[in-house]
Formats: C-alpha cells, structure tokens, sequence
C-alpha cells in the first residue's frame, strides 16, 4: 500500500508533549482523538468506496476471464491491476477500522501483541499490492508507447501478444513479492507510553502499535528502503509522464496519415480509444496516490506539525481507495467495448453470443 509513515513516526514522538507546558492534557488528547471529519471519512466514506471498488474490480476480473474477445495485451494487464486492487480494498482500510473500534487514539493500529502475525501479514500484502499496481501501469504504459509510436516492429515482434504479457505479469507480481518480504521481518508490534496520566479522560497512557520499525536500527534501513522505493516510484511516474506525451504527440500527426486511409482512420481511432482507457487509469493513479506520498516524504524527512498531519491523514487514504475503486468506472465510461462487455455478462443480453473461456 502506502509506506505509512505517518502512523510510524508519530507513535515515536509522543515525547515531544511530555509536559503540559505548552499544551494541557484535554489538549494533547483531542489532538490524536478521532475528528468529526474522521469519523464522517472513517464510517460512511470508506466503507462505499471499499464495498463498490471490491464489486467493480472482481466484476472487471470476471469479465475478461470469461470474454474471449476481451482478452488482449492491454485488457491482461487491467485486470492484474484489478487483482492488485481487489486485495488492497479488502486489507488496506482493516487496520484503520479496528483502530477506529478498539480505541479513541487516531490510526495507532493496536490489534495486540498476540496478533503480531496479522499486522505482518496485512502491511505485507498491502504494500504490494501497491508495487504492483505502479509496475503493472509503467509495464502497460511501455506496452502503449510501443503500439502507438513503432506500430510495425510492435506487430512484426507480436509484443501484443497474450501470452507475453501474462509473462510479463508474473514477472511483475514475483518481484513485488519478493521485494516487499522485508516487511515481514521489520514490521512489528512497537509498545510505547504517552504521556498524560494514566487513564485520563478514560484514556490509557500506554499502549502498542503496528509499525514498520521496532528500533531505531530498523527504523533507519526502513527509511533508507523507503527513499529507494520512493525514487524508484517517482523515476517510473515521470517515464511514465514522457511515454504519454511522445504518444499524444504521435497521435496528433496521425490525424494525417489517417485521414487518406479508411484502414488506418479505423486503426488510429481504436489506437485513441485504448489509449484513453489507459492515460485516465494513469492519471486518476498519480493524481490519487500524490498526496498520500507527499505526506508521507514530508513526515520522514522534515519536522512537522503532527496535528496538521493526523488531520489530514484519512482524507488522503480516502484517496487511495477511490484510486483503487474507480478504475471500473473509468472503463466503462470510455472503451465502448468493455460497456458492451459487461452488459452481456451481467445483464444477460446476447448472452449466447458472448464467447467465453476460463483462461486469461
């Protein structure tokens, strides 16, 4: 998912407020204390786009599995980003209701020291799914580039074949796996004491926390693993960003070419349809996930205000939910084709005429 480092590094600083010097405790509490916009995000907000982004994904899955005519280079690589999403909706906002639920404290993840193994397993497969999700869209966006610039030596290669691109894929969710399993040996149930006294207000003055470090040691090669993983995001967003204008700039010239060809008009407008699928997936990608990496940067490496940033923590992860649901949307709103798709398949119309297979 998200590197949360948020939640990280202020489950460290609560000796910053070790006096109420400058804050009374009524004030040191209410500062981590869910807020009413927390609480509107938390019970109503996330629970629609988690339920209706789940439904989406696993509706887009079945659909190209079971469409034969679906199943093309670009559609393969949707729906492994679907599989990624599907997985990230029914883990990603867990930890964050159980907090809600359990505890009056914001986003300090206490599911207990006995359930360790949850914690684990949940940032684990969360954060992958993350990693995949930008691998499987700078895969998809090399695969475009490749279509739409050097259109001959793309079909000569077949590198729009299937078959390649299941490859591809497997490739992708592989290493994401095999990167991300250093989260199943620094990610650990961290106990720390805040400082008002115990159970004022009804609040416990101790507690434990899901986090990614234990230790400073383990603290600072997560940071430096997570400067890497953050370099390497923002060097494939911005190859990302020039692959999609030497597109545009090559589908603007072949306006041209063809306007003097019914062949390459058909050609060029189902090139501009597919296309537009993928550069929305693209931007509502960047565009959801930004704040959320920004905040995150910010909190490693700069002082700032805690208050400011638990305000504004569940908004952004609101974000990345809605990047992660509306894909579905987005799909159906452009590609004539996949609407057509999922009206056969779920509406039950020319549902003799859908031809379909169990293997993507």
């Amino acid at each position: 998912m998200m590197m949360d480092n948020v939640n990280s590094r202020y489950s460290y600083d609560w000796s910053d407020y070790s006096s109420n010097d400058m804050y009374g405790w009524d004030d040191v509490i209410e500062m981590y204390s869910y807020s009413l916009v927390d609480k509107i995000v938390i019970v109503i907000f996330m629970p629609i786009v988690v339920i209706f982004g789940i439904i989406g994904n696993i509706m887009t899955i079945v659909v190209i599995v079971r469409t034969q005519r679906m199943q093309t280079s670009v559609n393969v690589y949707l729906a492994n980003l679907a599989i990624a999403d599907t997985l990230y909706l029914a883990l990603a906002p867990d930890l964050v209701w159980t907090s809600f639920v359990d505890g009056p404290l914001r986003s300090v993840f206490n599911i207990g020291v006995e359930k360790t193994w949850i914690c684990k397993f949940n940032f684990y497969v969360v954060d992958t799914m993350f990693q995949v999700a930008i691998f499987i869209i700078f895969a998809m966006s090399i695969d475009r580039y490749r279509a739409i610039c050097y259109p001959i030596k793309f079909r000569i290669n077949n590198s729009g074949s299937v078959s390649r691109t299941l490859k591809i894929c497997c490739i992708i969710w592989c290493i994401a796996l095999a990167w991300q399993s250093r989260k199943l040996v620094l990610i650990d149930m961290v106990p720390f004491h805040i400082p008002w006294p115990d159970m004022y207000n009804g609040v416990p003055n101790s507690t434990t926390s899901c986090n990614y470090c234990a230790d400073e040691l383990d603290c600072k090669i997560h940071h430096y693993l997570y400067t890497f993983d953050t370099c390497l995001s923002l060097t494939l967003i911005l190859v990302v960003f020039g692959l999609y204008t030497a597109m545009l700039v090559t589908l603007r010239r072949s306006k041209f070419t063809a306007a003097n060809s019914t062949g390459n008009k058909c050609r060029s407008k189902s090139e501009k349809k597919v296309f537009l699928t993928v550069f929305l997936t693209v931007t509502v990608y960047i565009v959801c996930t930004a704040p959320f990496g920004l905040l995150n940067i910010i909190v490693v490496y700069s002082y700032v205000d805690f208050k400011t940033s638990l305000k504004s923590i569940n908004i952004v992860r609101v974000l990345l939910y809605i990047n992660s649901s509306v894909n579905p949307i987005i799909y159906n709103a452009v590609n004539n084709e996949f609407r057509q798709a999922f009206l056969d398949m779920f509406y039950c119309k020319n549902r003799g005429n859908t031809n379909r297979t169990l293997t993507v």
